[in-house]
C-alpha cells in the first residue's frame, strides 16, 4: 500500500455500508416506474423491450441497484476510538436515514467503505434528492457530484485501495477472502437476499448484515496497513438501549475530522460563548484555537490547505466571531 495510505489515522476515519432494496415489492406493469425500467433495461443494440415477465423478474432480482428505482432501509457506520470498533446501525424511513448518516458524515475527516465512490455514496447523494434541503447536509468534500474520483481525497474506497490500476474490480468476499478476514456473507443473509428479507420483515437480520459488513471492511482497512485485525466490536445501539454512554467528540474534534465549518459547529461554538462576554483578546484566542483546527498544514501526509484556501477558512472563522 502506497505510504499516504498508511499514514492515516484509522481513528479519523468513519466507515460506513448501505443496505438497498426495489423501491416497490412488486412492480406494477401499469405505472410509470415499469414503463422507466423496461427502457433501462432493454437491448441496447437494438433498441428491443423485455416482455413483461422479463422485466418483473429482472426488477425483483437487480433493481436495488439502480439509481432512481431503489431506496435504502439501512445504514451502518463504524468508528475506531482509542482502539475499540463501535458500530452503529440506522433503519426506519429512507429519509431519517439519511438525516442520520449525514449528521456523522459531518463529525469525520475521511469516510471509507467499499466500493462506496461509485455506489452507497452516489446512492445516499441521489435518494436525499427528494427530500428538499436534506441532500445540502452531506458535507462537500463527500459529494460526488459533477466531480472525478480523483476529486474525492477524503473518501477511501478500499476496492481502489486494493486494486490500484487493475481493470477488474474484485467483490467484498474475494479480498476478505485473498487477505484471510471472516467474510460477512457468511452466517444469515447476503446482498442478493436483501430485498426478499426486507419485504419478509426481516430488517434485523438486515441490520446484522451491515454490520458485519461495516466490520470486515474495518478489518480490511487494518490489513491494507500492515497492522492487526481487531476480533470483536461493541453494537453502539445495544450500549444505547442499556444506557451505557458512548465516548461523543468535542466539537473541536468534529470540527477537525469533518474539516467543514459546519452550521451545527456554529450552534455549539456560539452556545459555549453564551455564558461570558467576550474580550478582544478572548475573540483573538477563539481566533487561533479555531485556526489551529480547521486550517490544514499536514505536509508530510499532503494534507495541506493552499494560500487561497487558508484565507476563505480565516474569514469564515472571523465571521463567527463577529457573530458572537
Amino acid at each position: 500500500m502506497n505510504t499516504a495510505f498508511r499514514n492515516i489515522n484509522i481513528e479519523e476515519v468513519l466507515f460506513f455500508d448501505l443496505e438497498s432494496v426495489r423501491k416497490n415489492n412488486e412492480l406494477d406493469k401499469d405505472s410509470k416506474e415499469f414503463e422507466l425500467y423496461q427502457k433501462k433495461i432493454r437491448n441496447k443494440e437494438t433498441d428491443e423491450l423485455p416482455d413483461i415477465a422479463t422485466t418483473l423478474e429482472h426488477y425483483n432480482k437487480k433493481a436495488a441497484l439502480k439509481i432512481g428505482f431503489n431506496r435504502i432501509v439501512c445504514a451502518t457506520v463504524g468508528r475506531v476510538v482509542n482502539g475499540i470498533v463501535y458500530l452503529r446501525s440506522f433503519i426506519g424511513e429512507e429519509q431519517d436515514i439519511l438525516k442520520n448518516l449525514f449528521a456523522k458524515f459531518q463529525e469525520t475527516k475521511y469516510l471509507s467503505g467499499f466500493n462506496v465512490l461509485e455506489f452507497d455514496g452516489v446512492v445516499a447523494r441521489v435518494n436525499a434528492l427528494q427530500y428538499g434541503d436534506l441532500a445540502l447536509s452531506l458535507p462537500e468534500q463527500f459529494n460526488d457530484s459533477n466531480k472525478r474520483p480523483w476529486d474525492m481525497k477524503s473518501v477511501l474506497d478500499l476496492m481502489n485501495v486494493f486494486k490500484g490500476v487493475h481493470y477488474y474490480n474484485s467483490s467484498l468476499d474475494e479480498v476478505c477472502y485473498h487477505l484471510g478476514i471472516d467474510s460477512p456473507k457468511e452466517g444469515g443473509i447476503e446482498g442478493s437476499q436483501v430485498s426478499e428479507a426486507f419485504y419478509d420483515g426481516k430488517i434485523l437480520e438486515i441490520e446484522k448484515y451491515c454490520k458485519r459488513d461495516v466490520f470486515a471492511v474495518v478489518n480490511i482497512f487494518r490489513k491494507l496497513q500492515f497492522k492487526p485485525v481487531y476480533e470483536s466490536y461493541v453494537d453502539a445501539n445495544l450500549v444505547e438501549s442499556t444506557n451505557t454512554p458512548v465516548k461523543e467528540l468535542s466539537v473541536l474534534e468534529r470540527l477537525y475530522n469533518s474539516n467543514v465549518l459546519s452550521p451545527e459547529i456554529k450552534n455549539e461554538v456560539k452556545t459555549m460563548c453564551l455564558s461570558k462576554r467576550l474580550t478582544k483578546k478572548d475573540k483573538e484566542n477563539l481566533f487561533t484555537i479555531l485556526k489551529g483546527v480547521y486550517v490544514r498544514c499536514d505536509f508530510e501526509n499532503q494534507d495541506q490547505d493552499s494560500k487561497k484556501t487558508i484565507l476563505e477558512k480565516e474569514k469564515e472563522i472571523n465571521k463567527l466571531i463577529s457573530e458572537l
